[in-house]
């Protein structure tokens, strides 16, 4: 599947720099960065936020993406490093969030999940080792 194209290809063994995914999201009007995704599974009638899932999904319709896996997994970016000129601005932006932690119920959030678990759970490195886990973020 689709959604599992990056995480079986890191876990085959592909060597990359980073992992960055790109997507588009209608609300968000500017540079959104997702700090975590969500272990749910991405359905074509659900378009919630991810922070309406339940963690336990039993006795509802949603499932997880990745049977066994934490509910929440954070990106491997290294969030600290990053200087976004735009948060030292002293008038109010338009787009006052930057940070998203809520990549949504669709397809979105489970490939950044299974790339996150990929890459945590497996302790996967960047290719030239200069990173501790190989950092992916997501963009919206």
């Amino acid at each position: 599947f689709g959604v599992e194209r990056v995480a079986n290809a890191l876990r085959d063994g592909s060597a990359w720099e980073a992992v960055i995914h790109v997507g588009f999201e209608d609300e968000a009007k500017g540079l959104v960065i997702e700090v975590a995704a969500a272990n749910v599974l991405a359905t074509e009638h659900n378009y919630i936020w991810s922070a309406d899932v339940p963690c336990d999904k039993t006795n509802s319709t949603w499932r997880n993406a990745v049977p066994g896996a934490a509910c929440l997994v954070p990106t491997t970016a290294p969030m600290h490093k990053l200087t976004l000129p735009l948060l030292r601005r002293p008038h109010r932006l338009e787009q006052e969030e930057i940070w998203s932690r809520d990549a949504g119920s669709y397809y979105c959030n489970e490939v950044y999940f299974r790339t996150l678990h990929a890459v945590r759970s497996k302790q996967i490195g960047a290719a030239t080792g200069r990173a501790g886990l190989l950092p992916a973020e997501y963009e919206d």
